[in-house]
């Protein structure tokens, strides 16, 4: 499929137990992301920055393909997936490195491997930094398990 919109009605699991559980089962792919995940789930931290749960840094590869969602639903924009890789996670979002910027709201991420199916996230992208020429780091927090293949395949 190449249209520059794929539109998808995927089913999207916004509660909290079926977010932390994905990125539980992301994290379980690093021991030591694994370890500060678990050991963060329920608890404020206050560490020497304003994040309110500790990230640990994990460098685990991704597809991203930029969206729009409403009500539910989820409207992919363009017509390819985007590579990107973890640059840190928590048990609320990422840091993600891309060679290019999301230039949505929102964005799919998919982890192959990490279930049989791959485990597909909606996130909210709160914050984009250009780190130098196609280097650039995205803050994502995770809003949503989303149920279905974005590639249309």
């Amino acid at each position: 499929m190449n249209p520059s919109l794929l539109f998808a009605e995927f089913h999207v699991d916004c509660g909290s137990r079926a977010v932390g559980a994905a990125i539980k089962a992301i994290a379980g792919w690093h021991q030591a992301a694994s370890t500060t995940i678990r050991r963060s789930a329920g608890i404020d931290w206050t560490g020497r920055d304003r994040r309110r749960v500790p990230r640990a840094p994990a460098r685990i590869p991704l597809l991203i393909w930029p969206a729009e969602y409403s009500q539910g639903q989820v409207l992919l924009r363009g017509d390819e997936a985007g590579i990107a890789v973890t640059r840190d996670l928590s048990i609320r979002g990422f840091a993600l490195l891309c060679d290019q910027p999301v230039l949505a709201e929102y964005a799919v991420a998919e982890f192959d491997g990490v279930a049989e199916s791959g485990v597909r996230l909606l996130l909210e992208i709160r914050w984009t930094r250009r780190k130098g020429p196609f280097a650039y780091v995205l803050g994502a927090q995770a809003i949503g398990v989303i149920e279905g293949d974005p590639s249309g395949d």
